[in-house]
């Protein structure tokens, strides 16, 4: 088993980064389980990753299309995790069209993954428009902040009997 950590990473340019830390978990035999390969990853808690995209636009910016590739990677080799998405704007322009932006974003990152064969049942999602910003809307550098899709990979809960 791993426990997840994870830090977001913020250059000058104000460009975040989620770095995802994934570190094992000692068994009670005082050794760590390690997986031998990524398909075996247990994950136990919830991953977060965030894309973001050009303003009044459902498209990605580019230096979101690694972190996409990566997610798609994981997801075609675990099977089980699902996926959560939740779309968002900054708060510029009518209200009413960033929520549908938001739904759109939503929508580009889906096309993808089904693109990627990952099976549309694996994922959710939903737009918020501009309601729920991660940085105030006071400038330029702020507001791409929140243009974003945040990406929740949820694991299976697991089956007692």
């Amino acid at each position: 088993c791993y426990r997840t950590h994870s830090a977001v990473i913020a250059a000058r340019t104000l460009r975040p980064t989620k770095v995802l830390y994934l570190t094992p978990i000692e068994n009670t035999d005082s050794s760590p389980k390690i997986a031998s390969k990524p398909s075996e990853l247990d994950l136990k808690e919830e991953l977060e990753t965030v894309l973001l995209f050009t303003q009044s636009e459902p498209e990605m910016l580019p230096e979101s299309n690694h972190e996409l590739e990566i997610l798609a990677d994981y997801l075609s080799r675990n099977t089980a995790p699902r996926i959560e998405l939740s779309g968002h704007t900054d708060d510029v322009g009518d209200p009413r069209k960033n929520l549908l932006l938001s739904y759109d974003r939503v929508d580009e990152v889906k096309k993808y993954l089904v693109s990627r064969r990952i099976e549309i049942t694996r994922i959710r999602g939903k737009g918020f428009g501009g309601d729920v910003p991660v940085a105030p809307n006071d400038c330029e550098a702020n507001r791409r902040l929140n243009r974003r899709v945040e990406i929740r990979i949820v694991p299976q809960p697991s089956i007692s009997n």
